[in-house]
């Protein structure tokens, strides 16, 4: 069902961390952390389309110092785009950050 599940942190403003996935259509999902170890995450909310656009999905922390995990992707071209988490559950438009990123074999 996924191809990709990673965890950016809190997303939703909570303070539990919470697991993004990834399906082999595109779609994102967001799994929100409940804090409770019988039933550790929420039922999945979409985040949207259009995510198989990116080869390559990370979650390499605060990027922004803002307090609040983003996420990044890289298309096939190799150019890499950050997207800011809103603490909402949500990510601002994405912002490129440069090319170049095809020659890595993996991002985490």
């Amino acid at each position: 069902m996924y191809n990709k599940v990673f965890a950016p942190g809190d997303l939703n403003g909570d303070g539990r961390g919470d697991i993004l996935a990834h399906t082999t259509g595109g779609a994102l999902y967001l799994y929100a952390g409940t804090g409770d170890a019988s039933a550790p995450f929420k039922s999945r909310v979409s985040i949207g389309g259009g995510w198989n656009t990116y080869s390559k999905l990370a979650a390499p922390g605060d990027i922004n110092g803002d307090g609040k995990g983003d996420i990044v992707g890289v298309n096939s071209a190799g150019d890499l785009y950050r997207y800011t988490s809103t603490g909402t559950g949500k990510f601002s438009a994405k912002v490129r950050i440069g090319p170049g990123w095809y020659t890595y074999r993996n991002l985490y």
